[in-house]
């Protein structure tokens, strides 16, 4: 009986190991798809696919909410626009960190990489995303985006 308990309990660990390494690998590709998505001279409104329906954002100090189901895409030409993307656009990405739940969400700081620049739209971009698993995957919730001066870490903690 103890045997069989333990058995039980080695094969619930490795099952429940694979999940969160399938999850977490889903959640990683989303981030990798939507950076290069973003990154590129693609439609704002091909960015749709990789949010829920009612994202909140939050952009410096401004957040943007709205179940308008064109608020995706004016906000993503409005920030391709500041950032001068077309110009200048992101060399790399890292991510820092990435966290998910059984719960079906996740969270993650991911570093959109540039060279270093005085000009105010080169900056590098610190991206905090909230993340769930809803009916068609994983999808951003949330996300905050704020210029940073490090291409390596969103946060000092």
């Amino acid at each position: 009986m103890k045997i069989a308990m333990a058995l039980l309990v080695v094969v619930f660990i490795v099952f429940s190991s694979e999940i969160y390494a399938s999850s977490r690998s889903e959640v990683s590709d989303l981030i990798k798809n939507f950076y290069s998505t973003f990154n590129s001279s693609s439609p704002p409104s091909s960015l749709k696919k990789y949010f829920a329906q009612s994202p909140l954002f939050f952009i410096g100090e401004q957040p943007g909410l709205s179940n308008h189901p064109d608020l995706i895409p004016v906000i993503i030409g409005q920030l391709r626009k500041t950032m001068d993307l077309e110009t200048y656009p992101f060399s790399g990405l890292y991510i820092e960190k990435i966290y998910v739940s059984e719960d079906g969400s996740a969270t993650s700081l991911v570093v959109f990489q540039r060279s270093k620049s005085k000009e105010r739209s080169r900056k590098a971009a610190c991206n905090i995303l909230s993340i769930a698993k809803l009916k068609g995957g994983w999808r951003i919730m949330g996300w905050t985006l704020i210029s940073t001066s490090d291409e390596r870490v969103c946060t000092w903690a």
